[in-house]
């Protein structure tokens, strides 16, 4: 995510507010952070293949 600081900010913002709307609910802090993990991560792997072909 280094590479992507505007993907930093959306995941702190939205961890910020999982964090304040679930205080004492881990299991739904980390379920709400569940589709934007697994979409950052499907992107960061294509980055990555495009990066490593020198595209």
């Amino acid at each position: 995510m280094n590479a992507h600081p505007d993907a930093v900010k959306a995941y702190s913002a939205l961890k910020r507010n999982l964090a304040a709307t679930f205080p004492d609910d881990i299991q739904a802090y980390m379920d709400g952070k569940d589709a934007f993990v697994k979409r950052h991560e499907a992107l960061a792997l294509v980055w990555q293949s495009s990066v490593a072909r020198g595209a």
